[in-house]
């Protein structure tokens, strides 16, 4: 990244997880909460991980993909239909519920994503899963964003660069002059370089900056106040 300066960018793209809120131990939180479905639960994270950034082309090819390598893994007891039910009304509300008694959005979000938009840079979130405004709510995110979008919608998760596209085309912004912003280099970061965006990893503790485009939550919002 050649400079700090948040000014250049026309629009910045938020990850959700671990960067809009700090997701440490979240998924010990959801097997606490699910023990009956702990292989459940780590079966997600293992197939989500096998096919993370192919590009399915669609919604429906993706679960399809998702569902079919999800039942392999879990065993044939249970149908391959039975576990996308769960998946939808089990595992996603799960994940709303520790969200709501768990966590809280990053100090001061909602005024600073409120104040770039005020200041005329749109702001944006990609997730790699679904029900964003619920989860939103859930952490206490109420502020206005220009366009959510979840890469499971898209057919292919972080870092396949065509999420990222898809958002840019929705905000009508070129990728040159769109900043992302997330946790993780390997998804976050990769989809970002592909998309041909610039990215600023967002890091827990000020001794995890190894790089200059890490910074801490509190870094960042010091550079929004000064726009």
């Amino acid at each position: 990244m050649q400079s700090l300066d948040l000014s250049r960018y026309k629009a910045i793209i938020f990850d959700f997880d671990g960067t809009l809120y700090d997701k440490k131990r979240f998924a010990i939180h959801l097997i606490l909460n699910m023990p009956s479905r702990a292989l459940w639960l780590l079966a997600v994270q293992k197939v989500r991980k096998a096919i993370k950034g192919k590009d399915f082309l669609s919604q429906e090819a993706f679960y399809e993909e998702f569902f079919t390598q999800l039942h392999k893994t879990i065993g044939s007891k249970h149908s391959k239909e039975e576990i996308r039910k769960w998946y939808f009304e089990g595992y996603m509300t799960l994940m709303h519920r520790v969200l709501t008694n768990r966590y809280d959005c990053q100090p001061e979000a909602n005024e600073l994503i409120n104040s770039l938009r005020e200041k005329g840079i749109k702001v944006a979130v990609l997730s790699d899963y679904a029900m964003i405004d619920e989860r939103l709510k859930a952490i206490g995110l109420t502020a206005q964003f220009d366009y959510l979008y979840s890469s499971e919608t898209a057919g292919a998760l972080k870092p396949s660069s065509r999420p990222f596209a898809v958002v840019a085309q929705a905000l009508e912004i070129e990728s040159k002059d769109i900043l992302m912003i997330g946790d993780r280099e390997d998804t976050d970061g990769q989809g970002a370089a592909q998309a041909d965006m610039d990215f600023m990893h967002i890091v827990r503790k000020k001794k995890q900056k190894k790089t200059r485009h890490d910074a801490t939550w509190h870094d960042l919002a010091e550079l929004i106040k000064k726009l």
